[in-house]
């Protein structure tokens, strides 16, 4: 399969580019029942939720990268990129083969089950904070920025 490059946009309507790095992962998961595009893609970080999506309109889909109607097919109903770079406003990544991309899925299953039966033994457990649980259901955390410490 070639290689198949991504643009995520939007990520200034979220956290802006802090938590993001180069060589991280991020996961994919359709949004068929959006009301603005009926082919988003958004993008997501475990614990923290949606960070962005991918770039699905000839002015944000930045040249060489396919936008989210082209991509929409290539895998079910999640995956997983590689963050290649981050620009000002962008990031570009890449879409891991099936393969790849479940074993990160797998094995990030395997350590929210993991959380998950540390909130069960103690559901005052300060580690384990509420909402961190699911990859994909997970909703926001409380998250003060760097620039408000």
């Amino acid at each position: 399969m070639a290689k198949t490059f991504l643009t995520v946009s939007g990520v200034t309507n979220y956290y802006g580019l802090i938590p993001f790095q180069e060589g991280q992962v991020v996961f994919l998961k359709k949004e068929p029942d959006n009301i603005h595009d009926p082919e988003a893609i958004a993008v997501r970080l475990p614990y923290i939720g949606t960070v962005g999506y991918v770039a699905n309109s000839p002015r944000s889909v930045v040249r060489g990268t396919m936008s989210a109607g082209r991509i929409y097919d290539r895998f079910g109903d999640e995956s997983v990129a590689r963050v290649i770079f981050i620009t000002d406003t962008h990031m570009i990544c890449r879409l891991l083969s099936p393969k790849k991309a479940n074993a990160y899925l797998k094995r990030y299953d395997a350590y929210a089950e993991q959380i998950r039966s540390m909130i069960e033994e103690d559901p005052n457990d300060e580690a384990a904070a509420p909402g961190t649980v699911g990859r994909i259901s997970a909703g926001p955390i409380n998250i003060t920025p760097l620039w408000e410490k």
